[in-house]
């Protein structure tokens, strides 16, 4: 329901049908329902999985890395959300550090596509040979520059959050080593 609803938000602001303090009013609204809703479900289970999700500097749209984020907190993930516009070193010192299972990165806009390949990079540059971790991205400025993403080193390019539910947390559940169901 909120992906859809900020997608229009999005494009009437594209058309100009509502200016940037609207945009922003309706994030915040979003953003307030999505911290309601995770406070009433707790997780089904619990995973031994940690997840970092963040977003490379100039990469400023989070709602739906938030939204990931409490999926798999629902899931039983551990989750590292760090936001917007994280600086690589920072980003990169905070994945070598916590060693997650996965890290999600959010590039919703062409602003962010090349600091967000840069990022990409030396994350792999830096990979625990012994314990890897799988890449995913998101948003219009991944969906928009497959091809780059996957050079760089990303494992997938979730287009919604829906087939990334669906399926591609599913096929990284069962085939990534580390992660072990804990009753």
């Amino acid at each position: 329901l909120l992906g859809p609803a900020m997608a229009m938000v999005g494009a009437w602001y594209k058309v100009e049908a509502i200016d940037e303090a609207q945009e922003h009013m309706a994030s915040a609204i979003t953003e307030r329902i999505l911290a309601r809703a995770v406070q009433i479900a707790g997780p089904a289970k619990k995973i031994n999985a940690l997840c970092v999700l963040g977003c490379a500097p100039q990469a400023w749209h989070v709602i739906g890395l938030r939204m990931i984020a409490d999926l798999l907190k629902l899931e039983g993930w551990r989750t590292l959300y760090l936001g917007a516009n994280v600086p690589i070193p920072a980003f990169v010192n905070t994945v070598q550090t916590s060693k997650p299972t996965m890290i999600l990165l959010s590039c919703g806009s062409e602003e962010g596509v090349a600091p967000t390949v840069q990022l990409i990079k030396e994350l792999r540059d830096v990979q625990d040979a012994e314990r890897p971790w799988v890449i995913g991205v998101g948003g219009a400025g991944a969906i928009a520059h497959p091809a780059r993403m996957t050079r760089a080193g990303a494992d997938f390019i979730a287009k919604d959050l829906r087939s990334f539910a669906e399926h591609i947390l599913p096929e990284v559940a069962q085939t990534c080593q580390r992660v072990v169901i804990i009753n």
